[in-house]
């Protein structure tokens, strides 16, 4: 896999200040996509050997864990959510009663 990195202006700004560029500064493409068009300066033609990359399994692992912890996250919101409903709901109904 070829891939070509990018520097954005974002990171061109970061760059002229005097900091380090940051992940946000920089873009990460396939080789054939021209990004000059946007502003950004090439950096980087990197070859990435398959051999490198993670295998499925593992990638299929971490994306489950992210999705379940993801699924968690939500699932505390909502309960915090629907309990301040029925709060409230509870609240008008006592003003109803008397």
């Amino acid at each position: 896999m070829r891939v070509q990195l990018w520097l954005t202006p974002q990171g061109q700004a970061e760059v002229a200040a005097g900091r380090p560029a940051t992940s946000w500064g920089v873009s990460v493409t396939e080789v054939d996509l021209d990004m000059t068009t946007q502003g950004y300066l090439s950096i980087k033609t990197l070859v990435i050997l398959d051999s490198e990359l993670p295998d499925r399994k593992a990638c299929i692992q971490a994306t489950l864990s992210r999705l379940a912890e993801q699924e968690h996250k939500l699932r505390e919101k909502l309960n915090e959510d629907l309990a301040r409903i029925e709060q409230m709901r509870n609240e008008v109904l006592a003003l109803e009663m008397s």
